[in-house]
């Protein structure tokens, strides 16, 4: 299971790749779901470390600090993490600079239908693609299939930040 913490050394060949992760507490067993197939990178050959961090609480220096040494922020949207004060947060101001200087990549992970192309993410694009949400999906387990393969593409490319189009389904 992640933590608040640096967590999940995974060290296998090839690529590496530092998540952060923002989630909600109402989304912890999305977060589970997702960090058991995040093993998937590990057995593709990918070297991942993950820093689980749930919004609500003030921003850390530490939570701070662990953007400042990713490669990735992971955004689990959902209703509970838009209700919170996260998107007028210091942290994600913070992460949208690195995105916006190509130190960071943003990626918004669609776990509920909620209105996220409204919040200052709304314009990046989203895994899975086109905003379709986990729990709507008619498999959730091949939603979450398709958000790991998108961030093996990632790794595997050692992509830049890069803005998606608003072609998709509506949030």
């Amino acid at each position: 299971m992640l933590h608040n913490s640096p967590a999940s050394q995974y060290s296998a060949g090839g690529g590496s790749l530092r998540l952060v992760i923002a989630y909600a507490a109402a989304d912890r067993n999305h977060l589970q779901q997702l960090s058991v197939r995040l093993a998937r990178l590990r057995n593709g050959g990918t070297r991942t470390s993950i820093y689980a961090r749930e919004v609500g609480a003030a921003t850390s220096a530490e939570a701070l600090a662990a953007l400042e040494r990713c490669d990735l922020l992971l955004a689990l949207m959902s209703p509970e993490l838009l209700a919170t004060d996260y998107c007028a947060s210091e942290e994600l101001a913070t992460a949208i600079g690195l995105h916006e200087s190509g130190s960071l990549r943003i990626v918004p992970v669609i776990l509920e239908p909620c209105a996220w192309r409204q919040s200052p993410l709304g314009r990046l694009r989203p895994l899975p693609q086109l905003g379709a949400a986990v729990s709507a999906a008619h498999d959730p387990a091949q939603a979450y299939r398709e958000i790991v393969a998108g961030l093996r593409t990632i790794a595997d490319q050692d992509c830049l930040p890069l803005d998606g189009d608003r072609a998709g389904t509506a949030s």
